[in-house]
């Protein structure tokens, strides 16, 4: 497996949010961080499925050189 920034962004979220529940952090801090999680991962999923299906298009177009 390739470790990428998507990957490395996540695990910091998740950490903080698991570290700021476990040391009993502030209730508003705990809400930003897994907002921010919860966004993060659906913008990481819909890059995913976009490029996936730019990937099949490519894969159905026949190359027409000339």
């Amino acid at each position: 497996m390739k470790i990428t920034t998507d990957m490395i962004v996540g695990l910091g979220l998740v950490v903080a949010l698991n570290m700021n529940i476990a040391l009993g952090g502030d209730t508003q801090v705990t809400m930003n961080i897994s907002t921010g999680l919860v966004g993060f991962i659906g913008k990481v999923m819909f890059q995913a499925a976009n490029l996936r299906e730019n990937d099949k298009k490519k894969e159905e177009k026949p190359n027409e050189s000339i």
